[in-house]
């Protein structure tokens, strides 16, 4: 026990924090947000759910994902691009919440690691037309409810 306290203890002092700048560059790298003037790395589908993979989990609103996540990570993005890995199957989306303006809060994952990631859900019926399934998703009462609903599969409109 004592050796396991000394190494920690001289672990910590080996540990130096890093200037804010430093750090905030570091994060852009990592999250693959290009600096000013530069362009995306990333292009393509293939690049859409490379995003994807790393944010794994994160809910933010839709506006957010298409204008701002996808948009500054992939040179290409257009929506169709969710559009082609969701109806694949690849990847996963749940709605957790509505906001004002038609916007809504949802999540994203891989379809192989969603179940480990969104937060419990409330299921909904399969059977479920496009009209009831908008219902529900909209209602002010699952706007209040801190459980997302579990979105696998959007029935077609």
């Amino acid at each position: 026990r004592r050796v396991r306290r000394r190494s920690i203890a001289h672990l910590r002092h080996e540990i130096e924090p890093v200037p804010a700048e430093r750090f905030a560059a570091f994060l852009t790298r990592w999250q693959r947000v290009p600096t000013h003037g530069s362009r995306a790395t990333t292009r393509g589908v293939d690049g859409c759910y490379e995003v994807i993979e790393q944010l794994a989990g994160v809910s933010l609103p839709a506006s957010t994902w298409l204008s701002g996540v996808f948009t500054a990570r992939v040179d290409d993005f257009h929506p169709g691009m969710l559009d082609e890995l969701t109806t694949s199957g690849e990847v996963v989306w749940w709605g957790e919440s509505a906001l004002s303006g038609g916007d809504g809060v949802v999540g994203l994952a891989p379809a192989d690691r969603a179940h480990l990631l969104r937060p419990a859900s409330t299921e909904v019926s399969d059977d479920l037309g496009p009209i009831e399934y908008a219902a529900i998703m909209l209602s002010p009462a699952a706007a209040r409810t801190s459980s997302a609903t579990s979105v696998t599969e959007c029935p077609p409109l």
